[in-house]
This record gives C-alpha cells, structure tokens and sequence, in this order.
C-alpha cells in the first residue's frame, strides 16, 4: 500500500477499493479508480510495485490456504485473509510510522509527496492533474509543494539568463 501511495498517488479509497482485476501484472499496469470524482487512471507499475504485489498475491493465497479458506468472498487486493473489506488501516500506518521513527506524517501526505515530486522534476500542475486523477489545476496546485533546491535552481538559472541578455546587449 506504501510503494503504490508512493510511486502512483494512489489514496487510501483506492487502496481499499482496488481489486486484482485492476492489475495487469503481466503487462505491467494498475488502473486506479476515483470513485469521488469518477476518473480512472491507468498507469505503467514501477517494478518495486510489482515484485511487491506478487509478494502480496503469494502471502495471501499461502495465508488462505494454511486457514483452509478456498476461494476468498472478494477480489480485493487489500483486505482480510477470507476477502473482507477492511475498514481503513490507521492503527496499522501509526505503528509503521512509529516504527520508523517518523511523527506528523499522515498517510494521506504521501498523495502531496508524489505530486511534489511530479513538480520537483519539471512537471506541470496538468501532468499533476493527469497522474493523481484530479479534475482542475487548484486541487493539483493544493497538492504540489516546490522544494527549496528546485526554487534555488530556477533562480539561478533565471539569473544566467538575464547576465546573457544583459551580456549581449553591452
């Protein structure tokens, strides 16, 4: 669930509601659904995210088996061993980030992580849009945070630009 908030933006309602028909994991692609704003995005799986949903697939059929549980009452990716829905995973992402040492950080800061991350790379608030599944520009700039190496970069480079126009005009 990480890697997929991670490297996709994916939010905990996708998470939950994703299901193993929504991955392709021969070709290599996860279609995320929006069901708040009912867009669908399809993207190409990171390898990290693959190995680590193969993993998945292989822990829970090894846990159904040992349970004596056939076929699960779902096709949920993330759910309870006999297919369950789960209802949300706070106390489980509490003890993760206690774990790691971490404090202040929410699940749902991963989402600001990865459009930032679009941003910080040289994307566009449309290329935010497009990858997160948001609908207008404020939700993807409300997302988007520029980190102080890309700020100090642009400076720079837009301070070269003008001792060139300076420069050449004598």
């Amino acid at each position: 669930m990480v890697l997929l908030s991670l490297d996709f933006g994916a939010s905990r309602q996708e998470l939950l509601d994703m299901v193993w028909g929504s991955l392709d994991l021969v070709a290599g692609t996860v279609t995320f659904k929006r069901t708040k704003n009912r867009v669908n995005r399809t993207m190409t799986l990171t390898a990290r995210c693959r190995e680590a949903l193969l993993a998945w697939r292989k822990r829970q059929e090894m846990n159904r088996r040992r349970m004596g549980i056939g076929r699960p009452s779902s096709d949920l990716v993330f759910c309870h061993t006999d297919g369950g829905r789960l209802a949300g995973f706070r106390s489980s992402w509490r003890r993760l980030t206690k774990a790691a040492g971490i404090t202040d950080y929410h699940f749902h800061d991963n989402r600001h992580t990865f459009c930032s991350g679009i941003v910080n790379v040289g994307g566009t608030l449309k290329d935010v849009m497009a990858m997160i599944g948001h609908k207008d520009l404020r939700s993807a700039n409300r997302y988007s945070h520029v980190d102080k190496e890309r700020v100090a970069d642009m400076q720079q480079r837009v301070s070269e630009r003008y001792a060139r126009v300076v420069g050449d005009d004598g």
